[in-house]
């Protein structure tokens, strides 16, 4: 039994977790620690930050790992990246892009940029994109392919390992750890927040991957984003898992997860109050944005797939 799962089950754990933690954040996606192995986790990051000299990059590791950052979640984006780099298995690059030049580098950061990081500013504006799109369109031609990360997940260390190993079962397919399966009632796509989890680690076009838990863009996807230019901004500016989607299955490419089971890692502390679930599921922009982007044409050839 591992250290997390048996600190959980001391009495009381959980209310001394919410004592030590932060304010709890928006309603399904509480981000107050939940246990006292959740404290202990966030305090072993903490340390790792403030005391190690291991790198946080291998150069012979064929993957790449990108993230952005905003707003007050730059003071803890430090969490995330630790959890990364004390994984089984390191990035060849980890870069963090900043779309706003008033965000203050911390001093946790500029010790994670003497062990690896590359912190990369970008012009403002590209939002959610920032994450993928400066790192597509910086070569002419990649060759190695790329994993989105969130500022507000606190990753397992077996977590790019696993994603390696599911690039290696389905090379010309997007892989991620969580997925939704895109349902229709008749013609129509059924609203965003009516779709389940994807049950299966079978590729295709039907399964919709979220950046949250990680999503490994193969070479192919890194070229044709690039060639698509920024085109973005006009059909889905808040949601950059749309237009990756409708991208990669518009070219022929599925989504496999890396799991059956959809995963969602533990949430960084204090990260929620700013984050885009509201605007995106709630307010459903999800579903206008998908309007905005998939065509009649688009929407025939997947409800053909099923």
């Amino acid at each position: 039994m591992s250290l997390r799962s048996t600190v959980a089950r001391i009495p009381g754990a959980k209310w001394l977790a919410g004592r030590l933690g932060l304010r709890p954040s928006l309603k399904g996606y509480d981000d107050t620690p939940q246990t006292v192995a959740d404290v202990v986790e966030m305090a072993r990051l903490s340390w790792r930050n403030r005391f190690s000299r291991e790198p946080v990059v291998e150069a012979s590791t064929p993957l790449v790992v990108s993230m952005t950052t905003y707003g007050q979640r730059a003071r803890r984006v430090h969490v995330a990246l630790e959890s990364i780099a004390r994984g089984s298995l390191k990035p060849r690059r980890l870069i963090l892009w900043l779309d706003d030049p008033t965000i203050a580098i911390t001093p946790a950061l500029r010790r994670l940029q003497r062990r690896g990081l590359e912190i990369i500013t970008v012009e403002h504006g590209l939002r959610v994109h920032t994450k993928y799109f400066p790192y597509a369109r910086s070569e002419a031609r990649h060759e190695v392919p790329m994993v989105t990360s969130d500022d507000d997940i606190i990753y397992p260390k077996d977590w790019l390992a696993g994603i390696a190993a599911a690039a290696s079962r389905e090379p010309d397919a997007i892989v991620c750890y969580r997925a939704h399966r895109m349902d229709f009632e008749g013609e129509r796509l059924l609203p965003y927040s009516e779709w389940q989890p994807t049950s299966t680690i079978d590729a295709s076009p039907l399964n919709f991957g979220t950046s949250v838990s990680g999503q490994l863009f193969p070479a192919r996807l890194l070229d044709l984003l690039r060639e698509k230019g920024e085109a973005f901004r006009e059909v889905s500016p808040m949601n950059d898992d749309i237009w990756v989607h409708w991208v990669a299955i518009s070219n022929g490419m599925p989504v496999a997860q890396v799991t059956a089971e959809t995963q969602h890692f533990t949430l960084v502390p204090g990260t929620q109050a700013s984050g885009l679930f509201i605007t995106n599921v709630w307010g459903r922009e999800n579903d206008e944005q998908f309007a905005a982007t998939y065509s009649p044409s688009d929407l025939q050839a997947l409800r053909a797939s099923r």
